[in-house]
């Protein structure tokens, strides 16, 4: 089984390498609308719900 942290330290891994500068620089800002929106992005909802299992996870230790 996976721990809480394996699972942060992979995620971080894959967030770093995937991480381009200019993405944070060309990121718009999101508002109410935008948020419901985005929610219908399959990416969107992969990455919440791997956020979501996170917490759980922490929240369990």
């Amino acid at each position: 089984m996976i721990t809480a942290k394996a699972a942060l330290q992979e995620l971080l891994v894959r967030v770093v390498k995937n991480l381009k500068p200019d993405l944070i620089t060309a990121a718009k800002p999101v508002g109410f609308w935008g948020l419901l929106g985005a929610l219908s992005d399959p990416e969107v909802q992969r990455g919440l719900g791997i956020a979501i299992a996170l917490l759980k996870a922490l929240g369990k230790q």
